[in-house]
């Protein structure tokens, strides 16, 4: 394969993060155990290997991708990373979208649930999100990741409301970039102040716990729901009105956004709104049996409670 087409090749999975010289192309190591985030992956064009120059991982192009992606491709025919999808894991294109549900998932799209063979790159996200979540709460909330395509790095959340995924978070896990690249609501038909993550679980139990995201939500449990954000919208609100119990735990240096959010359900004459706070940092940083007990110890929350916190006793 000529030297430029074998760069399309890799500029369409990986995409240009460095600067690269005639027959070199840069990129940061995916190795699991590299850790590389300054470009120390190098591909030689013109002879098709590959070397990092921090952890010694290296060999032909094909060996790249498959490690990459999961399954051997032919590089001697030019394909873009939307044709690549479908090798992932070496799954069909039905039972990938079989395992999507809905549309509105991205397209490159990889389930992290199940016993599955995953690439260097799925390795990475599972071992992401193994961090934060059980194995069991990944196949609860179907979570997954894109390797390639716009998502490309990202860890996938999908928010489900009434049975249906209306929207989806996506976390970089691996490179470098913006933490969190929301779906435009023209992609998804709506916009993340119109959606509450886990709702049908937390109206099942008749309680929701208010948290800004997906993560946190996840590590609370069943009755965690995420706003995306430390604001409220009036459609979240009404979507949250017939829920009995309200909790409000936004990160520890989120009050006065918390005491805003209170005083919306108070205002619409919710008389259980209960106000919570992580002594530091954000509540998925915390393990979650010491959440339940704040849930727990919490008091109910009044009008009263607003003024003397606002304004002092």
């Amino acid at each position: 394969m000529h030297e430029d087409r074998r760069r399309q090749v890799l500029a369409s999975i990986f995409g240009e993060e460095y600067e690269v010289r005639a027959e070199q192309f840069r990129i940061n190591c995916f190795n699991p155990t590299c850790g590389d985030t300054t470009g120390n992956l190098e591909v030689n064009l013109e002879k098709g290997i590959f070397h990092c120059w921090r952890c010694g991982y290296s060999g032909n192009i094909r060996q790249l991708l498959k490690d990459y992606i999961g399954k051997a491709v032919d590089i001697d025919e030019y394909v873009t990373a939307e044709e690549l999808s479908k090798f992932q894991l070496g799954y069909d294109e039905e039972e990938i979208e079989q395992e999507k549900g809905h549309v509105n998932l991205p397209k490159e799209f990889v389930p992290l649930w199940g016993d599955r063979k995953l690439s260097f790159t799925g390795k990475r996200a599972l071992n992401y999100v193994l961090g934060r979540m059980s194995k069991e709460d990944i196949e609860k909330y179907r979570i997954g990741y894109c390797g390639l395509g716009y998502y490309k790095w990202r860890i996938i959340i999908p928010a489900i409301e009434d049975g249906e995924i209306k929207y989806f978070a996506a976390r970089l896990f691996l490179g470098q970039g913006e933490r969190y690249r929301n779906p435009k609501k023209e992609e998804c038909g709506v916009g993340a102040n119109e959606v509450v993550f886990n709702i049908d679980s937390a109206r099942s139990l008749n309680r929701a716990i208010l948290v800004e995201g997906c993560f946190d939500a996840i590590r609370v449990g069943s009755d965690g729901v995420a706003l995306f954000g430390k604001h409220i919208s009036d459609n979240q609100v009404f979507k949250l009105l017939s829920i009995e119990n309200i909790y409000i735990m936004l990160d520890q240096d989120a009050l006065l956004d918390s005491l805003d959010i209170a005083h919306r359900f108070l205002e619409k004459g919710k008389k259980n709104v209960y106000l919570l706070s992580p002594p530091h940092g954000d509540p998925s940083d915390w393990p979650r049996a010491e959440i339940r007990k704040w849930i727990t110890a919490a008091k109910r929350f009044s009008f009263e409670d607003e003024l003397r916190i606002r304004f002092g006793d």
